[in-house]
């Protein structure tokens, strides 16, 4: 049996319930506090962030799956910075970049940013409902965006309602230098109905891809599936589960993950529980074609 044991220090806004004196929120069915915020002259705030994750697993033993520290600084009501690097053998910058608001409902983001390409690539993996993301959309792993979750770039983004498009003109090379004059294009498109969200995003560049997602959240059934189509590409997945006891104290909910990427196909199955605000545990199970069954158990702490 293959153990794993997770660290995650998180800090993300809105919080929406409340546990005893400490108020809190539920992001992909982690139950997490109020964010680390600072003030500072001027009426800027400085806002913590970081992501953990340690590992244990045969036959490597135990492992750092993903270190990231950050911190965001509010430089007005239209403008912030934010600024995050990966530790590991050696520090990477996974995020460092401007936004401004313009008007209410639209925005410009410049710098190392996430690539908004459907779901699960713009979503942090400690924060991800299974030990690892898709096939498709995992960090160095076979898929076609696989070096891609952060990117160098310019992004314009409307938000009014329910409704969410964002245009992103990157450099297409992930957080490594560009070699080339030629830049990417992603467009992506959501709308948002209740507790429902659709979405479509397309990838031009030195790869055509196009994609289609739908997630739901909040308590009760939980769902995640994207479609990835691309020249030489045929993948998905489909995450789906159910989030008991949302409001109370100790949310809990079972999942189950089935993974495509061409010929390649894994299945997860396990069981998360919060212990409290900021203290998640989970078990689970993957099997990959041609591959024994892996089991990860994984601990995630919070801010």
């Amino acid at each position: 049996m293959r153990v794993a044991i997770g660290l995650i220090l998180c800090a993300l806004p809105t919080p929406a319930l409340s546990q005893g004196l400490v108020k809190t929120h539920l992001e992909s069915g982690v139950l997490l506090g109020q964010p680390t915020t600072l003030p500072l002259p001027n009426a800027r705030t400085l806002t913590l962030t970081g992501a953990g994750v340690m590992r244990y697993q045969e036959p490597d033993g135990f492992t750092v799956r993903l270190a990231r520290v950050g911190a965001g600084l509010t430089l007005s009501r239209r403008s912030r910075l934010l600024a995050e690097v990966q530790l590991g053998d050696r520090v990477e910058i996974t995020r460092l970049q401007g936004s401004v608001r313009v008007g209410e409902s639209w925005s410009l983001t410049l710098g190392q940013l996430a690539v908004p390409f459907g779901i699960a690539l713009s979503q942090s993996p400690a924060l991800w409902p299974t030990p690892e993301r898709p096939l498709a959309f995992r960090d160095g792993g076979p898929g076609p965006l696989a070096r891609q979750e952060f990117d160098r770039g310019l992004q314009v983004q409307h938000r009014a309602g329910g409704s969410t498009l964002t245009l992103a003109a990157i450099n297409g090379a992930g957080r490594s230098a560009e070699t080339d004059s030629r830049r990417d294009v992603v467009l992506r498109a959501a709308q948002t109905i209740g507790k429902f969200t659709a979405g479509a995003s397309a990838y031009r560049g030195e790869k055509s891809l196009t994609g289609l997602d739908l997630q739901r959240e909040g308590a009760g059934l939980q769902l995640r599936a994207e479609l990835l189509e691309g020249r030489g590409v045929h993948g998905g997945y489909i995450t789906g589960g159910y989030l008991f006891d949302a409001s109370g104290p100790h949310p809990w909910s079972v999942l189950t993950q089935l993974d495509r990427l061409g010929a390649q196909r894994s299945v997860s199955a396990g069981i998360s529980y919060n212990l409290e605000a900021g203290l998640r545990t989970r078990l689970f199970s993957t099997r990959q074609r041609g591959a024994h069954t892996r089991w990860t158990a994984d601990m995630l702490f919070a801010l």
